[in-house]
């Protein structure tokens, strides 16, 4: 943002980004080795697909690829006296809240889960953008009254005066 750009246009700008990262998030994307591969959850989708012989309906849900620690299985303890824990390792996967995937019936395409807009930074902005028309026009008003007594008065001096002081008051002058 430049120190001049009014903020009616940094919201536009905002939403136009915003608008952007919808548009991207929106796309399905068929290249899985792309996915994150790191826990975040994303939008998952498979083609209709054929299992054992059974078909598999298309479909789509939000998951994630396995972390470490969702791919080991409590099995139980060690039987000994000091009773540690053990675990059987699965190999990494992509998982869903309805079950998961397998590698018989993987997913076939992937998107991200759009990201939710910050509505009150712009709704903060549009409220700044109304306060700054509504204390401009005010402004204007306070210049307009100032120039029109100017005219009445009859010392160049005075007018003068008033020539500038309506001047700052445009500007947002204070003094």
């Amino acid at each position: 943002m430049t120190d001049h750009e009014h903020p009616a246009t940094m919201a536009a700008r905002i939403a136009a980004a915003e608008a952007a990262a919808y548009r991207k998030a929106a796309e399905w994307r068929t290249d899985m080795e792309n996915a994150p591969r790191d826990g975040t959850d994303i939008y998952l989708g498979a083609a209709p697909q054929t299992y054992m012989g059974e078909a598999v309906p298309a479909r789509s849900t939000i998951g994630h690829w396995a972390t470490d620690e969702e791919c080991r299985t409590y099995t139980g303890d060690c039987g000994g006296e000091c009773r540690c824990p053990e675990y059987e390792y699965v190999e990494p996967n992509w998982i869903s809240w309805d079950g998961g995937f397998t590698n018989e019936n993987p997913p076939t395409h992937w998107r991200e889960i759009m990201p939710t807009p910050d509505a009150d930074a712009i709704l903060a902005l549009a409220d700044q953008s109304a306060l700054d028309e509504a204390l401009a026009a005010e402004r204007e008003k306070c210049a307009k009254t100032v120039e029109a007594l100017t005219d009445a008065c009859v010392s160049d001096d005075v007018k003068a005066w008033a020539k500038d002081r309506a001047a700052a008051i445009r500007k947002g002058d204070q003094a």
